[in-house]
């Protein structure tokens, strides 16, 4: 029986003891990885930044820290605040990985946008999930970038049956959003088919909250092949009134990276149970 992932996502919207030993050489930057200060020119945001990255790439089983521990790879990340394309904010990432002898092994580059004033302010909520997306690069980096093509099996065939309810261009923003945020988990959204062994579909509500704010619901649900429920996933969140009555821009793309990685569980799952 597939177990359903359910309840709310408190995010953007969204460890066992170790022998220790003396070695001759530092151990590798998955085993302790220090993490140095973001650099740039915004100080409090670049500061939260660091924090949850740290705690991001420490839940992706990576031992960073913060701490100035001698013969230890370093992360070394410098962000600029590119012009920004009306009320978003665009944010070029330069990181640079470096072995405890201080040569560079590894580098990465990557642009990432965030609504309006969440950078400048440093909304929690939105540095929350920026941090997820940012050490979803990281791991990457750090791990070296392995193929993973010959190691996993391919995923089963999803289709995305609908999006409904969401005001502006919300539907369409959170289609393009999920089928980007499952790629990255290793999910690809086909078009139904025969073959096709389960759908996704999502419910959007957004009512008023109070007299300034809306509640915004999402409620995903995963079906097998026969149309049954097997799994779902609900996402609430308050956003200024009338947020959402044009264009979501990043709002989709946070919500869709928060659910993406349960979701593709509930479907792993689903496709480990068909047998």
């Amino acid at each position: 029986m597939l177990v359903t992932a359910c309840g709310q996502v408190p995010q953007p919207f969204r460890p066992s003891g170790q022998k220790t030993a003396v070695v001759a050489r530092a151990p590798g930057p998955s085993i302790a990885l220090v993490v140095l200060p973001l650099q740039g020119t915004d100080a409090g945001p670049l500061d939260a930044l660091t924090d949850r990255v740290v705690i991001e790439l420490q839940k992706a089983e990576i031992a960073a820290t913060t701490a100035h521990i001698p013969n230890r790879y370093r992360l070394a990340g410098e962000v600029r605040r590119l012009r920004g394309d009306g009320s978003d904010t665009t944010l070029a990432f330069r990181w640079i990985l470096l072995d405890p002898s201080g040569a560079v092994t590894d580098s990465l580059d990557h642009v990432e946008r965030l609504a309006g004033a969440d950078w400048t302010t440093a909304r929690p909520i939105a540095i929350r999930g920026l941090a997820t997306t940012v050490s979803g690069h990281l791991v990457r980096l750090v791990n070296g970038d392995l193929p993973v093509a010959e190691e996993v099996q391919p995923p089963a065939l999803v289709s995305l049956a609908g999006i409904t309810g969401a005001p502006g261009d919300g539907n369409r923003a959170l289609d393009t959003a999920i089928r980007a945020a499952l790629s990255k988990q290793g999910l690809t959204l086909g078009p139904a088919s025969d073959a096709t062994r389960a759908t996704l579909e999502l419910h959007v509500a957004v009512a008023p909250a109070d007299r300034t704010s809306d509640r915004v619901t999402l409620l995903w649900l995963v079906r097998d092949a026969t149309g049954r429920e097997r799994g779902r996933l609900e996402q609430q969140n308050t956003v200024p009134a009338g947020r959402l009555n044009r264009r979501w821009g990043d709002i989709a793309d946070l919500a869709a990276g928060a659910a993406a990685p349960d979701l593709a569980r509930i479907l792993e799952a689903l496709a480990a149970d068909r047998g």
